[in-house]
């Protein structure tokens, strides 16, 4: 084989990797630095709105975002959100609960992701914030790291 057939296959194989990567790049990856507790709980830190922040706890065994009574009040001085409607939701105890739901007009997971007119309910009882899977799904797909924490998204629909 000759030298200028080897520069053309290296060429077109260098072509090809550059093609590759550039079909599975996404300039709109987000990725979200998260916390650890010791326990290995994971929050998010995330805006309610433009000027209130809140830790929320990924919870894939949540169906909404929920935002405890104390969180909701700030929210609701600051920020726009409205009941949407009620549901019945069943606890982690057990028990079945209805469940007021409102529409949060902006949760900001980061610099370019910001999930607009999101449900959110309301837990009476409770002190824990929660990213629960109406949020999740729109990040979707998405990945988690453990060292360092970190949730990384190839997408972020809202």
């Amino acid at each position: 084989m000759s030298t200028s057939s080897i520069k053309k296959i290296l060429v077109f194989l260098v072509l090809l990797t550059g093609l590759q990567t550039a079909a599975y790049s996404n300039s709109d990856e987000v990725e979200l630095i998260l916390t650890e507790t010791e326990n290995g709980s994971l929050y998010v830190h995330a805006g309610l709105g433009a000027d209130l922040e809140a830790d929320l706890l990924i919870d894939t065994g949540s169906s909404y975002v929920t935002l405890s009574k104390a969180t909701f009040a700030a929210v609701e001085a600051n920020a726009t959100i409205t009941f949407s409607r009620y549901i019945y939701a069943a606890m982690a105890d057990g028990r079945v609960n209805k469940v007021p739901l409102y529409i949060l007009d902006e949760l900001i997971l980061a610099d370019n992701c910001s999930l607009k007119d999101i449900e959110v309910a309301l837990l009476e009882k409770g002190d824990i914030n929660i990213l629960g899977m109406n949020a999740l799904k729109l990040l979707q797909p998405f990945t988690l790291q453990m060292m360092p924490s970190m949730l990384s998204s190839s997408s972020c629909a809202s």
